[in-house]
């Protein structure tokens, strides 16, 4: 063995700590020897079996993960369920830079790690010497209340920056979370040698535990080294996410399209959320009793309210969405005139559109009110602001607003019969000429027929057109 990879001269010095294993003289086997990727001079190569460790795997998997998970989102951006979803979730209108930009992050990476190689550096610029373990546990560790668990390494070894023989404590880095701490074993036991490697810029670490060498990997996750997250993983991890996300969306939709009349709160939602509140506070002590987490009681209190306030939210959009989606009632038809429209963003992420009309049965003074409406419809109801709301009463009695239909212009062309009102138009030509046409005015309802106009709802179509297009409409001033 080359004299620079050579266990320093240690035998029979002995350390003075609380540790009976520590108190043993410190006397290395003599055929102990340091892992072959150690020989030589600093700079050494970094050969390529040490390329198949499970360090530079997880490093390689995790930049892969990352660009297949922005081409998945550049991918998505350009699908219907992606565009629908734009709507109404405000970061999906830009998913397609979202993943451009994560795309780029893991290339950036990429290139950074080849000037950085990471725990690399112990194999080409580290100085091996000889360590005695002295005690081996698992500790738990809390990182943002998560619990997550690590392995602590009591062990003495010659320092070769002082000079001097010390005892100190290694650590590895949190390994998983603190239920599949089981799954874990460290091939290290207090007694036994192994190599410790030392760098003047960085803390000494015991090579075998840092997974850069395949031959001395010391750490097992079910009898294997830890792998990296596979790429079907990863995007089963990206989609369980975007599935958490729309969730609340989901719910923010229903409130908005399948609400009672009016948005009140009514006796069957006001059931439900009471039922789910307290089914939350149920599975909130159990899950707490399970876990076994420790905390205050103030503690406790917030993580089992949190229960209750998402199950009681549950348990009302339950009553919202049974009360549309099982509804079997007549539907009932009104006409209105369509005031003005809203597009509103909460907290920068929702969005919602709104509409607000009034009765024409009431008359041009009638009181207004404001309804969700699909976005795609504001466009449609621009041209004559006229439209037919379809309510049914609900399966569990609360009226709802199932449909809106914008009364829309229909050119009738020579020879066709219109059973209703029909105007006259002039429209601009490319030539600049104008072409005379006739118009007439259609609901087209969920059946695909035409819905019948009441003689209001022409009157009010006919007065929105002439004002807002008297130059080519034909009834203008």
């Amino acid at each position: 063995m080359p004299a620079e990879s050579s266990p320093t001269p240690t035998a029979g010095i002995v350390t003075v700590t609380s540790n009976s294993v520590a108190n043993e003289p410190f006397d290395p086997p003599a055929a102990f020897q340091f892992p072959a990727a150690l020989y030589g001079p600093a700079p050494r190569e970094i050969v390529a079996e040490v390329k198949k460790s499970s360090y530079v795997r997880r490093r390689r998997q995790t930049l892969i993960n990352l660009a297949v998970v922005g081409l998945v989102c550049v991918g998505y951006s350009s699908t219907p369920v992606a565009k629908t979803l734009a709507w109404y979730l405000l970061p999906f209108e830009f998913l397609a830079y979202i993943g451009f930009a994560i795309f780029a992050g893991a290339a950036a990476t990429a290139v950074w790690r080849m000037r950085n190689i990471g725990l690399l550096k112990y194999i080409r610029y580290g100085t091996p010497d000889v360590a005695r373990i002295c005690d081996v546990r698992k500790v738990r560790t809390v990182t943002n209340r998560v619990e997550q668990f690590r392995f602590e390494i009591d062990a003495n070894y010659w320092d070769s920056e002082t000079g001097q023989f010390v005892y100190g404590t290694f650590h590895t880095t949190e390994q998983d979370t603190q239920r599949n701490a089981h799954r874990y074993v460290l091939d290290l036991k207090p007694g036994e040698y192994t190599t410790v490697v030392q760098m003047p810029s960085a803390p000494p670490a015991l090579y075998g535990t840092m997974g850069i060498d395949p031959a001395h990997e010391l750490i097992c996750k079910d009898g294997k080294p830890p792998a990296a997250i596979s790429h079907l993983a990863a995007l089963r991890s990206t989609g369980i996410g975007v599935v958490i996300v729309l969730i609340p969306i989901a719910a923010f939709w229903a409130m908005l399209y399948c609400a009672p009349v009016g948005n009140r709160i009514q006796d069957p939602t006001l059931i439900s959320g009471f039922a789910g509140a307290a089914l939350g506070v149920v599975a909130g002590l159990v899950f707490w009793a399970k876990r076994r987490l420790t905390a205050t009681l103030g503690q406790a209190v917030v993580g089992v309210g949190g229960f209750a306030m998402i199950a009681a939210f549950s348990g009302a959009m339950l009553a919202i969405v049974s009360n549309a989606v099982f509804d079997q009632s007549a539907s009932a038809y009104r006409t209105v005139g369509v005031a003005n429209y809203w597009v509103t963003t909460y907290k920068g992420v929702f969005r919602a559109y709104e509409f607000e009309c009034r009765n024409l049965s009431n008359g041009p003074t009638g009181r207004t009110e404001k309804h969700p409406i699909l976005p795609e419809l504001m466009e449609r109801l621009a041209a004559t602001r006229v439209a037919i709301i379809e309510t049914k009463n609900g399966w569990l009695g609360m009226p709802w607003i199932r449909a809106v239909y914008p009364v829309e212009l229909r050119e009738i062309e020579p020879g066709q019969t219109h059973s209703g009102r029909t105007v006259k138009m002039d429209i601009p030509q490319p030539d600049g000429s104008m072409r005379s046409v006739s118009i007439g005015f259609e609901a087209i309802g969920p059946d695909g027929k035409p819905l019948p106009l009441s003689t209001e709802a022409e009157d009010e179509a006919v007065r929105i057109m002439a004002t807002h297009k008297p130059q080519t409409f034909g009834v203008g001033p």
